[in-house]
C-alpha cells in the first residue's frame, strides 16, 4: 500500500468492501480520489462479521478514521494505509493475527506482573 503525502490527502471520503481475484478488501478512496486496497484478513473484526454489519460504518474526524459501533470496532486511515492489523485482544501470532508480543515478555503471569518484573512497594506501606 502507498501511502500519500501530507496530512490532508490521508482523509477519507468513502469506504467499500470488495472482491479481487477471490479475496475480500477494503477499500479506502482518500479526499484526493486516491483508492488504496487492504485485505480482509488484516481486519478479523470485519472479516468475521456480517455484510450488514461491515457496512454499518461511519467517519470519525473529519475522515481521519472510521467507527463501526455494532462491531466495537475503530480504524484510523493512517493505520490502514502503513499496512498495520487489527489487534484482537487474547489472540498472538500463534493464531495468525499478525499481533506480535513484545521482545522479552513470556507471557500472562498471576496478578497480572510480566516475567522479570521487579515487585512495587504499595503507596501505603511506603515510609514517609
Amino acid at each position: 500500500m502507498r501511502s500519500s503525502g501530507s496530512e490532508t490527502d490521508r482523509l477519507a471520503v468513502d469506504l467499500r468492501f470488495v472482491r479481487v481475484a477471490g479475496r475480500a478488501y477494503m477499500r479506502v478512496v482518500l479526499a484526493d480520489g486516491s483508492r488504496h486496497e487492504a485485505p480482509l484478513e488484516f481486519y478479523p473484526t470485519l472479516r468475521d462479521a456480517t455484510l450488514a454489519a461491515r457496512r454499518d460504518w461511519r467517519l470519525v474526524g473529519g475522515g481521519v478514521g472510521f467507527h463501526w459501533a455494532r462491531l466495537d470496532l475503530d480504524l484510523s486511515v493512517a493505520g490502514i494505509l502503513d499496512g498495520r492489523r487489527e489487534r484482537v485482544a487474547g489472540r498472538g501470532a500463534a493464531f495468525g493475527r499478525g499481533v506480535r508480543a513484545k521482545p522479552g515478555w513470556k507471557g500472562p503471569r498471576a496478578g497480572g506482573a510480566r516475567a522479570g518484573a521487579a515487585e512495587q512497594p504499595s503507596r501505603t506501606s511506603r515510609k514517609r
